[in-house]
């Protein structure tokens, strides 16, 4: 971390960021001298360093390695052979009402989980289980049978079914949690808020200033989507206004709906930013029917790189979570769990980046 030589050798960059009401990762572009800083925000930073006393010391950092998923364990894994430990694998997504969710997000998941536990010959059952205490009994049963040495956990919440679960002593991985378990079990996510940190900043990059956020239900994921939403707005000196804002079912009619409230509203805006890549498309849709071109007249910004399809066949530029890596690794640390049951448990925020496609432009001051 860096710190302050001298008279203030507490101060560190996370007081200037307090300080000048901005990001850490704004005072680290201003401190590196990187162009892609709004001036009065730069001012700002350069304010609160001079206010605090702080000084910058550089440190020199090794370059960062690509990500090797063979290299994300430690190598004695290979060794103690823990697949003996467990030979059957309970895969489980939740009970959805709408069954547009049980598709490409879990699917991909699946997809590199069943490829992982194929090459370790470990089998792998596939269940979809209520999220709140029913599940509990579903999994008994699979636990008494021998079909779950190991259970993954894909976009799960309810307290009970994981407290269970932890109580039973069964090895536990669980994938983009709903919210963080109060007991000690193994996760793998993305840190929602910085994805779309990273996508606001584009945004406003491109000019666009008056832009949507079409959100989920409020839960932990979604809300940190809200929360990267209104820093951005604020570090560039924009109001949060909460008619740019519309929640929905992450669905593609989800998106439509969310859609068509804005439009509804009768507010103006050139740009969206939109929880997933399914309401992504259903947003674009609505947007096509009203008569608006995508990007010239909106830009459209998703999560989640998913393929296309021939049901969503836009390039759409997206943030890539790496969603394809997700159950690869939860088999890999479903294993270190079985092979050190004691060990502290492990938190793994996988990287996003934005990819631009066809579905963004800069903002046309002559389409209002």
């Amino acid at each position: 971390m860096d710190t302050t030589l001298g008279n203030s050798p507490n101060i560190t960059s996370y007081d200037v960021a307090r300080e000048a009401g901005v990001s850490i990762g704004t005072v680290s572009r201003v401190l590196t001298n990187q162009p892609n800083v709004d001036q009065e925000l730069r001012s700002r930073v350069l304010k609160a360093i001079d206010l605090l006393g702080y000084v910058h010391v550089p440190k020199k950092r090794r370059a960062v390695p690509k990500i090797h998923i063979a290299e994300t364990l430690p190598p004695e894994i290979e060794t103690k052979q823990p697949e003996k430990l467990i030979k059957n694998v309970t895969l489980c997504v939740p009970v959805r009402k709408t069954p547009a969710l049980q598709t490409s997000y879990f699917y991909q998941m699946l997809n590199t989980a069943q490829a992982e536990c194929a090459r370790r010959k470990i089998a792998l059952m596939y269940s979809v289980v209520e999220d709140g205490p029913g599940g509990l009994p579903q999994l008994d049963e699979a636990i008494q049978a021998g079909n779950a040495d190991g259970i993954l956990l894909i976009n799960f919440g309810a307290p009970e079914l994981i407290q269970g679960l932890y109580e039973r002593g069964v090895p536990v991985v669980m994938i983009d949690p709903r919210q963080y378990p109060k007991v000690p079990i193994d996760v793998i996510t993305n840190d929602a808020q910085d994805a779309t940190i990273i996508a606001m900043e584009y945004l406003i990059g491109l000019g666009h200033r008056n832009i949507a956020l079409i959100n989920g239900p409020k839960r932990y994921g979604m809300q940190h989507r809200q929360y990267g939403y209104e820093i951005v707005l604020r570090e560039a000196g924009l109001p949060v206004r909460p008619e740019l804002i519309s929640r929905n079912e992450l669905t593609s009619e989800g998106g439509e709906n969310a859609m068509l409230e804005l439009l509804e509203r009768g507010v103006d805006f050139s740009a969206v930013f939109c929880a997933n890549h399914y309401m992504a498309f259903g947003a674009i849709r609505v947007l096509q029917n009203a008569g608006k071109r995508i990007p010239e007249d909106v830009s459209v910004v998703g999560y989640g790189d998913l393929e296309p399809s021939e049901l969503y066949n836009w390039p759409l530029t997206s943030i890539n979570d790496h969603n394809e890596l997700k159950g690869r690794l939860a088999i890999r640390y479903l294993l270190e769990r079985a092979a050190h049951p004691n060990d502290l448990p492990i938190r793994i925020t996988l990287p996003v980046e934005l990819v631009v496609r066809g579905t963004s432009a800069p903002y046309n001051p002559g389409n209002k």
